[in-house]
């Protein structure tokens, strides 16, 4: 059973020596806009910024395009011809004819993510997909590293459609 005539804030609002009644004050900064949220400094680091750019960039182009196996859904829009010790890798013509992913080899599959690596992506394309990304997502660019599955996805969605752009353009 609980006391109905205890005043619960009485410890807060009364002195306890002499049993004044003591009115709580609040101190701040008038200078500050936000003064009870505290301003993220390594997020908003142009320096800490280019180097997140940098290091995704690199691990886009020298881990996940190659290992990772959602890249390989990009084969089905490049065909290789090789004759006699000369090879050439290119956009096919038109969407429907897609190739088949498993006909590629190794090697075949190396040169197409190095073609793809070369025309498709750039440090302004990193640089604009994460800015977006950041942007829609509230994400912190130092969060953006336990994000990387989806931006893993981001990325492929992203050069999925910039490769189809640029056969419907080819194609006109």
């Amino acid at each position: 059973m609980t006391p109905t005539n205890v005043d619960d804030y009485a410890w807060l609002l009364r002195d306890p020596i002499t049993g004044k009644w003591i009115m709580p004050t609040l101190t701040f900064n008038p200078r500050i806009v936000t003064p009870y949220f505290e301003v993220d400094y390594l997020n908003e680091d142009p320096v800490y910024k280019a180097r997140v750019i940098d290091h995704i960039h690199t691990r886009l182009t020298e881990k996940w395009l190659y290992a990772d196996p959602i890249f390989r859904k990009l084969l089905k829009y490049f065909k290789i011809e090789k004759k006699n010790d000369k090879g050439e890798v290119s956009l096919i013509t038109d969407l429907e004819k897609t190739s088949d992913i498993n006909k590629f080899e190794k090697e075949d599959r190396r040169y197409i993510f190095k073609y793809i690596e070369k025309y498709f992506i750039s440090e302004h394309f990193v640089n604009k997909i994460l800015r977006a990304y950041v942007s829609s997502h509230h994400v912190k660019w130092y969060d953006l590293f336990n994000n990387s599955d989806r931006i893993k996805e981001l990325f492929y969605k992203k050069l999925k459609n910039r490769i189809t752009e640029t056969i419907y353009k080819l194609k006109k």
